[in-house]
């Protein structure tokens, strides 16, 4: 039923598409939720929090304006990269999705912003294989990574996904790894300059401490939750997540070597997956887990438009999107 929809002609699933987001949205236009308050280590968050906070309704819009973007812009990254069919918009479509099923994270929160700058670095890193010299590709992935972080300091994860790129691609020089760092400390020289010149640079430097100690949490697998849903969410992802990681390990053997390397790149970011669930924050659990959706979209979307369409992939597909959906009455 909900993979048909997008096999079929591009201005249906666009129509589709924008649809189904204006309605997924209709709860955060209807009660407008707070932004989350800004932490001393998310400074850029913060200048957009200052500027915006008080203006409930346009940062709802521009919120939403982002996540279809972003949406968008995946879809495009994914399929010019031959990850996923050139002819379907179902990236932008779970994207959405797994961006929009709780009211909570119908605002503009730093992971949304985050994000922007996170499919960027991943669409750089797509570009490394078959380059001699892929010195701005590098420098460009190591920068929106750090972009990205000072919009929401866990971001910086993603530096993994830039280090496994090089060694899946086999560039092992040491330039182009002191590249990605350069790229990746860039911002923070300049931050860090800002903050010596106005006499905070030693306080800052303690508020980062301070935030790196507190930020693991190792016992999240037992943490339990008042609210059950969760856990039935949890499940069906778990399960999708798990088909579609094995289908992508299978391809890894069958494609041309330049796809197999960007499987592979992509395939690492199940590392990613794992340190976001230890990330300890004072945001909301459904915000902060939002910086996953990025690699979850990618494996889900790759492997729903690169198998043949069963009925067992229309019945998980649509458990999915049902079980996404129905996140509105119960989170």
């Amino acid at each position: 039923m909900f993979l048909k929809l997008f096999r079929t002609r591009y201005i249906i699933q666009i129509v589709i598409f924008l649809f189904i987001s204006i309605v997924l949205w209709i709860d955060g236009f209807l009660s407008v939720n707070e932004m989350p308050a800004s932490e001393y280590v998310t400074p850029f968050y913060s200048i957009v929090y200052f500027c915006l906070h008080s203006l409930k309704y346009a940062y709802v819009v521009i919120a939403f304006v982002m996540v279809v973007l972003e949406a968008f812009l995946i879809n495009k990254i994914l399929s010019s990269h031959d990850i996923t069919a050139h002819n379907t918009y179902l990236p932008a479509f779970v994207f959405v999705l797994l961006s929009s099923f709780a009211t909570v994270i119908l605002t503009l929160h730093p992971v949304l912003i985050a994000n922007f700058f996170l499919i960027l670095a991943i669409g750089s890193l797509l570009k490394i294989y078959g380059k001699t010299d892929p010195y701005m590709e590098i420098f460009n992935a190591g920068l929106m990574i750090s972009v990205a972080s000072l919009f929401y300091l866990p971001s910086i994860v993603f530096l993994v996904l830039i280090w496994s790129a090089l060694f899946i691609c086999r560039i092992y020089k040491w330039r182009e790894w002191t590249i990605s760092i350069i790229g990746v400390i860039t911002p923070y020289i300049f931050l860090a300059s800002y903050y010596f010149i106005i006499d905070k640079l030693e306080f800052s430097i303690d508020k980062y401490i301070d935030f790196i100690k507190t930020s693991f949490n190792a016992n999240f697998f037992l943490t339990k939750y008042d609210n059950q849903y969760i856990y039935v969410l949890g499940i069906v992802l778990i399960f999708v997540l798990f088909i579609s990681l094995i289908k992508m390990f299978i391809s890894m053997g069958e494609k041309v070597i330049s796809l197999r390397r960007k499987y592979m790149k992509l395939f690492s970011m199940v590392i990613i997956i794992v340190a976001i669930f230890f990330f300890n924050d004072d945001y909301n659990l459904i915000v902060k887990n939002s910086l996953s959706v990025i690699p979850i979209v990618i494996y889900i979307s790759f492997y729903f438009t690169t198998t043949k369409r069963t009925i067992f992939n229309e019945i998980i597909f649509s458990i999915l999107v049902l079980s996404f959906l129905f996140g509105k009455f119960f989170l």
